[in-house]
């Protein structure tokens, strides 16, 4: 019973998560990498492993990539814009 039970909180765990990124589809995004870069775009989605994201309108340094999948790894921090 007790595997049943952890079983079900880490399955609802991680649908909040999963939905929480949901929510972010079309945010705004700004994200810095371990390269130096910041760089801003509109959030599309996330990959089911977190490895990747999908960003469109990515305004970086040298221009703006119309879209753009992004590994996490290169990632220091991202921050989202809800308004």
């Amino acid at each position: 019973m007790e595997l049943e039970k952890q079983q079900l909180i880490r399955f609802e765990l991680r649908e909040k998560f999963l939905r929480m990124f949901k929510n972010l589809e079309n945010k705004p995004i700004e994200l810095a990498t371990f390269q130096g870069a910041n760089v801003t775009g509109n959030f599309r989605s996330i990959d089911y492993d977190i490895s990747n994201m999908h960003l469109n309108n990515l305004q970086t340094p040298i221009g703006v990539v119309p879209e753009a999948l992004v590994r996490t790894s290169d990632i220091v921090y991202y921050t989202f814009s809800l308004n």
